[in-house]
């Protein structure tokens, strides 16, 4: 897991970051009218890839899995509260932290080999 850096000080910031071997432009932006942030996954010639409003818990690019040129892995903003809970103008990075996951850790994380022994006495 690749912990991605996000900013609390302003309301729309951008940086270049490699994911799985391939460069991408992370673009941030937070509507005040949605109460609500958006990322935008662009390719470094401006290409816009993806764009999704940041919701916890859930990979932010389930939708886009016909394009071979998004990552492998899986964008997800992690809610380290509970409830879980989007994430408002002040909270990537503090309550909410973006994280990338490779597609190594996700095979590990969905493997089937998940038999669990329980004996009851």
């Amino acid at each position: 897991m690749l912990l991605l850096p996000t900013f609390t000080d302003s309301t729309a910031y951008s940086y270049t970051i490699g994911l799985g071997g391939t460069e991408y432009l992370l673009r941030y932006t937070y509507s005040e009218r949605a109460d609500s942030w958006y990322l935008a996954v662009e390719l470094p010639d401006g290409d816009v890839l993806a764009r999704v409003r940041i919701v916890v818990n859930l990979p932010l690019l389930r939708r886009f899995t016909d394009d071979s040129r998004l990552p492998d892995g899986a964008l997800v903003a992690l809610d380290m509260s509970e409830p879980p809970t989007d994430p408002g103008r002040g909270d990537l990075g503090d309550r909410v932290r973006m994280a990338y996951f490779g597609p190594d850790e996700l095979d590990a994380a969905t493997s089937t080999d998940t038999s669990i022994s329980i004996e009851y006495v």
